[in-house]
């Protein structure tokens, strides 16, 4: 079991986010990310989301005017979507969360990730994410929340895997399929997503199995934040099973 295991990794991000002009980039911390109180300042940029299935394709415009939440600190984007932690004083337990409306009118849902070595931190437009809910029928409740998972294997998405969480949601899970807003409920597919929409706000353990049969990892205690998603990055043993 990979107690905590969860992480969101940003290379994918990186290179989405240089898609929006010769002024992007990947924005790397000095001297990596301090989990213990000290180190150097943590140097970050949002990125935001509009295809769930594609989290390597966002974009940091209009991205201005987010808030950023680090532990107990907090700060708000620049207009490129760039922000700034001085170096921290406590220990970190939690990760990222980005909130609120842009400068340019852009509202994102309440998005939750813990730190790569590149701190290219994921937000989900709302209005995207609101129309994919509805496509697919669910109608989330007050204190509930939602996972967005990528699986991996060998740096490659992992087809043919089912998710299933503990407790359970009455939606789902939902996996990446040929539309952006309809998505499919038999497992992993070419981009290797899954949504799980829904949740009771608290911890969900996690279970990765092979449609074809086989449990190939669990990931404990993810973090479920009422109204919010958390996006989870799995990265299964490499090779074929």
């Amino acid at each position: 079991m990979n107690r905590l295991a969860y992480f969101f990794v940003a290379t994918s991000l990186a290179a989405g986010c240089a898609t929006d002009g010769d002024d992007d980039y990947p924005v790397i911390p000095q001297n990596g990310f301090p989990t213990q109180p000290g180190g150097s300042a943590v140097v970050g940029r949002v990125c935001v989301a509009e295809d769930l299935r594609d989290m390597g394709g966002c974009s940091s415009k209009r991205a201005g005017g987010f808030t950023v939440t680090l532990g107990t600190a907090m700060t708000t984007t620049a207009a490129d979507g760039t922000f700034l932690f001085p170096p921290q004083t406590d220990e970190l337990t939690t990760g990222f969360t980005v909130t609120g409306t842009s400068t340019g009118g852009l509202r994102i849902v309440p998005t939750s990730s813990t730190f790569g070595t590149n701190v290219i931190v994921p937000a989900i437009d709302a209005d995207r994410y609101a129309r994919l809910l509805s496509s697919n029928g669910v109608l989330l409740q007050d204190g509930t929340g939602s996972i967005l998972a990528s699986v991996t294997r060998d740096g490659q998405p992992a087809t043919g895997m089912r998710v299933t969480s503990s407790p359970a949601s009455p939606f789902g899970p939902f996996y990446d399929g040929s539309s952006p807003d309809v998505w499919s409920l038999d497992g992993t597919t070419t981009r290797g997503m899954v949504l799980i929409p829904g949740l009771t706000a608290g911890t969900v353990d996690l279970s990765y199995n092979r449609i074809l049969g086989g449990l190939e990892t669990t990931v404990a205690g993810v973090t479920v934040r009422n109204g919010g998603i958390t996006v989870v990055d799995t990265q299964l043993p490499g090779g074929i099973p």
